[in-house]
């Protein structure tokens, strides 16, 4: 198994990316987009043939990948950074604690994975999302860890991931140093008010990015499951949905013109405090929707937060097209970023809260 463990600079992935190798060749996962997967392999192997022939001195090596200018020019980093992978030899004995780190995943619950080299051995530990150990040795980490963990800015995800490595980096080794990585399985949910074409348009872009699509319609001739067949598809009222079951980390997109819908929804996604709003229709129909909401009690501070016309401007017209522009919105607005073009900008190309792990250092 190799692990992005630590960053200085920018890269395609994120420390906790995670990439393994198995002993018949096979790759799954990676690290850097294909320019130091090749050489990760290459000690992947070397550590396979030590455990064949007996002769094995580690169980882990730390590898420091420094940007020479054609790397950069191949992966991204052009600010000069470094990248830090942990290639871990997966035995038997560790077997235990990745299965109880898979059981909490697949129960939908919060989980880290806690690892640290003792003797020269890596030795892991899987805890809950509080930091209670489920599986594997006690590994003491600094006090707060886990919620440093916990308050790091981060976008949705399937299976979010982040990384927090406590204490200095020594190249080539840990040297003491205890990596803690979050796995997350809980999604943002993306719930769709209105079944219909752009409903399964957004719904599908809204999986592929990592979100959770729930679709709400109160007609029982379009909330139909077998016309949505990958997504949740709930009969009756969005709002209620909405009031009942919407956190703060969920999205509300109206996708009907029905003035008896979307007044309703979006009252019921302004209370929810959910991390975006966003209805489908013309200026001049957001201009109306207003009006209602305004007549329905709704401030006009509040109104601010719906995004309407919805989307970004990248001359969509068909559903699909609607999709991608409504989504690459939604991702823009997560992550504070401004949706023009990169070749327009200036500085990082990546979230700033992405570019590498938090880090403490043990009492």
């Amino acid at each position: 198994m190799a692990r992005i463990i630590g960053l200085r600079g920018s890269a395609p992935r994120d420390p906790g990316a995670t990439m393994i190798i198995f002993d018949d060749g096979e790759v799954t996962g990676n690290l850097t987009g294909g320019c130091v997967e090749a050489d990760i392999v290459g000690h992947a192997e070397e550590l396979f043939a030590e455990r064949e022939s007996g002769t094995r001195s580690a169980t882990h090596r730390v590898l420091t990948y420094g940007v020479t200018d054609e790397w950069a020019l191949g992966v991204g980093l052009l600010c000069g950074g470094t990248v830090e992978v942990l290639v871990e030899l997966l035995d038997a004995q560790q077997v235990p604690h990745l299965v109880a780190l898979i059981d909490e995943i697949e129960a939908g619950r919060t989980a880290h994975l806690v690892s640290a080299e003792d003797e020269g051995v890596l030795v892991h530990a899987v805890t809950d999302h509080e930091g209670i150990l489920i599986a594997g040795p006690r590994i003491e980490l600094p006090a707060g860890a886990i919620d440093d963990m916990m308050s790091a800015d981060r976008g949705p995800a399937g299976v979010e991931l982040s990384s927090l490595v406590v204490g200095d980096a020594v190249e080539g080794s840990l040297h003491g140093r205890v990596m803690l990585h979050r796995f997350g399985s809980r999604r943002s949910r993306a719930i769709l008010a209105g079944a219909n074409d752009y409903a399964a348009a957004v719904s599908s872009v809204a999986l592929l990015i990592g979100f959770e699509p729930v679709i709400c319609d109160h007609r029982p001739a379009f909330a139909r499951p077998e016309l949505f067949p990958d997504v949740e598809v709930r009969g009756g009222s969005a709002a209620e949905f909405i009031r009942g079951h919407a956190r703060r980390d969920d999205i509300v997109i109206v996708l009907t013109h029905d003035a008896a819908i979307d007044v309703p929804v979006l009252m019921a996604a302004l209370d929810a405090d959910v991390a975006y709003i966003g209805a489908l229709g013309s200026r001049r129909t957001h201009d109306d929707r207003c009006r209602r909401l305004i007549e329905a009690g709704v401030g006009r501070i509040p109104l601010d937060r719906i995004h309407s016309p919805i989307g970004l401007d990248i001359g969509a017209r068909t559903p699909e097209q609607s999709a991608v522009s409504i989504m690459a919105e939604v991702l823009a607005s997560s992550t504070g970023r401004s949706g023009v073009a990169l070749t327009h900008t200036s500085g990082s190309i990546r979230p700033a809260a992405c570019v590498r792990p938090r880090v403490a250092t043990r009492d």
